[in-house]
């Protein structure tokens, strides 16, 4: 397979199609950053999301959790939890 682009992995893995590899992402906390950058670990204008090969940039109040068509099923549950399988 021929490496894709970070917008063509994401779009296969949430359509259920191959990809070269699962793609990354990371929420890097702003302090982080700003440490990084202080320690001269990453230059003033270097793109963090870049740097560290990230294929979702940003995020918003939008759901990235791949959704296959599976059912669940409850195995067990009590008070404190729920126990489930998933099936195709």
């Amino acid at each position: 397979m021929d490496a894709l682009t970070g917008f063509e992995r994401v779009a296969n893995m949430l359509a259920g199609k191959p990809v070269d590899y699962l793609p990354c992402y990371d929420a890097i906390w702003g302090e982080t950053i700003a440490r990084w950058r202080a320690e001269g670990s990453i230059g003033a204008e270097d793109d963090v999301q870049e740097l560290l090969g990230m294929d979702i940039r940003g995020s918003a109040s939008l759901n990235y959790m791949a959704d296959p068509e599976f059912v669940s099923k409850i195995i067990e549950e009590n008070e404190d939890r729920r126990a489930r399988v998933n099936q195709q």
